[in-house]
């Protein structure tokens, strides 16, 4: 039993994309976080959260003390259910974004849009007399996977997903209503988590449009090199490609059965010209 779940551990790391190794490094941090919690409230041991060690303070003072979770809080979740549901949409949007694009885009879109999410956050904190008397902490990465839903939303909008209940709902609708509720929810008991998630909204935004206009901004120093878009490009356009040569097969098969069926049974004399000639055109496709 443990010899088979460490060869899937093995062939997971081996063959693994950056979307695995991202959920991965969560659920990983995850239950280091909570195991030390077991730890301390097992003991009595009153040393320093873990959890909070990692989060994004409010207070700038402490955020220059702590500059690291600018980073950290993305790949931190407070409970089960919370990372649960942050988990399931990473590798849902994740895997529509790398049907046209590749890791690279994933990993910048998640890193930046939890950046401009913590930059959010604490812009609104620190500059807002309403927030300026609280202190708060930040962490997930909710901003990181709106960043790639509305990523993904403007490459693929017509994408469909299944919901539950629901049925089958366009990226672009899912997209849209996960904005709204995040602008709605800034009036609730969360807001500081709301304002984040709008930044990365933002993130994602900016990199669709401008990806759009054939800069790509995950090309860093580079001059916005239009070359590795042409790649993002030519892959939508295969996928596209093959889709419809998977159709075109699909239809030849069909025309094929016909005409055996035909043949069957009135013979093939009973085949006219055009259908003979339809036929050997049909078989040298479909040995290609």
């Amino acid at each position: 039993m443990v010899a088979s779940i460490i060869d899937s551990l093995k062939r997971f790391f081996r063959n693994g994309g950056i979307l695995k190794w991202l959920i991965a490094i969560n659920i990983c941090l995850f239950l280091i976080i909570s195991l030390f919690g077991v730890f301390v409230k097992l003991t009595g041991i009153g040393i320093f959260s873990i959890g909070d060690f990692l989060s994004l303070p409010s207070e700038i003072t402490m955020f220059l003390c702590r500059p690291w979770t600018i980073v950290t809080y993305m790949f931190t979740q407070y409970n089960f259910l919370h990372i649960l549901f942050n988990m399931l949409c990473l590798y849902w949007f994740g895997q529509v974004l790398l049907l046209t694009l590749s890791d690279r885009h994933l990993l910048w879109l998640y890193l930046v849009g939890g950046v401009f999410g913590g930059v959010f956050y604490l812009l609104i904190y620190n500059l807002l007399p309403t927030f300026s008397s609280v202190a708060a902490t930040l962490c997930g990465s909710s901003a990181s996977v709106l960043s790639i839903m509305v990523a993904a939303a403007l490459r693929s909008p017509d994408y469909e997903m299944n919901l539950l209940l629901i049925g089958a709902v366009k990226l672009k609708w899912i997209a849209l209503v996960a904005i709204v509720m995040a602008v709605i929810g800034i009036g609730g008991n969360n807001s500081g988590g709301e304002i984040a998630h709008l930044g990365g909204v933002f993130a994602g935004i900016l990199f669709g449009v401008m990806l759009r206009r054939g800069k790509d901004i995950t090309k860093v120093g580079i001059g916005f090199s239009n070359k590795r878009t042409n790649v993002a490009k030519t892959r939508k356009i295969n996928a596209s490609r093959t889709a419809t040569v998977m159709t075109n097969h699909r239809d030849d098969m069909t025309r094929l059965d016909e005409l055996l069926d035909k043949i069957k049974q009135s013979g093939y004399k009973s085949l006219t010209r055009k259908e003979r000639d339809e036929l050997e055109g049909l078989s040298k496709r479909l040995q290609k």
